[in-house]
């Protein structure tokens, strides 16, 4: 795939379809602008199932797909919803799960399906959280919100991860939630009831800025 990430703070990412790439989908929402040579097709997630479960997990049930119909190359752009890093992954076989929100485009040789979600993670100042999981052979494209940090971590090394900062790990990862300590950090810190435990082998992805977070402050300043 030839694709080319422009931008500092609020990235966009051209990619070129060609005779070795025809094809890429991408969620609602996300295009700025494609040639003439491209087709736009919108279509549902799959089984009605699936199409379900991305309903419940606040995804639009329909994806769309983005082919080059003519010509020996087309060009497709797209942007992110708010100031992020686009990140490419590579898969090659291995399953990767990214926060809902963050997926941006892949191609067509690479599957996404929605996971459970880790609800009750919004009270108090988290967030509920809901992954997607991305497998199969090809490259993907995830928003990473303000700054990417990764952390590699070792056999049975943990950390503690707020909800709103985790963007993606890989399948070798083990996460569930740990609840804090204390009556006045639980409902007084602004940190949230829970924290995800991570736990190696395996790589995580963190973004700086929290889209939560960002809401909070804004929301405080709309109240004045």
């Amino acid at each position: 795939m030839i694709f080319k990430i422009d931008g500092d703070s609020i990235q966009h990412l051209s990619i070129e379809l060609n005779n070795q790439c025809k094809s890429v989908y991408c969620q609602s929402g996300n295009l700025i602008y494609m040639t003439p040579n491209i087709r736009l097709l919108t279509n549902s997630t799959g089984r009605l199932s699936e199409m379900i479960k991305r309903v419940i997990a606040g995804n639009n049930p329909f994806i769309n797909h983005f082919e080059l119909i003519s010509g020996t190359s087309g060009e497709v752009v797209f942007s992110t919803r708010f100031p992020s890093q686009i990140i490419p992954l590579q898969l090659s076989g291995k399953e990767i799960a990214v926060q809902q929100h963050s997926f941006l485009c892949a191609e067509e040789e690479v599957h996404l399906e929605t996971q459970a979600g880790i609800k009750g993670t919004g009270l108090f100042g988290g967030n509920d959280v809901i992954y997607n999981k991305l497998s199969g052979q090809g490259t993907a494209f995830v928003a990473v919100e303000g700054e990417l940090i990764t952390k590699k971590l070792d056999h049975d090394e943990c950390i503690l991860v707020h909800p709103g900062h985790l963007t993606a790990y890989e399948s070798s990862v083990r996460m569930e939630l740990q609840r804090q300590i204390g009556i006045k950090n639980m409902f007084l810190s602004g940190e949230g009831v829970y924290f995800f435990k991570v736990t190696g082998p395996g790589e995580i992805m963190l973004n700086s800025i929290s889209i939560h977070g960002v809401a909070e402050v804004v929301s405080s300043h709309l109240l004045l």
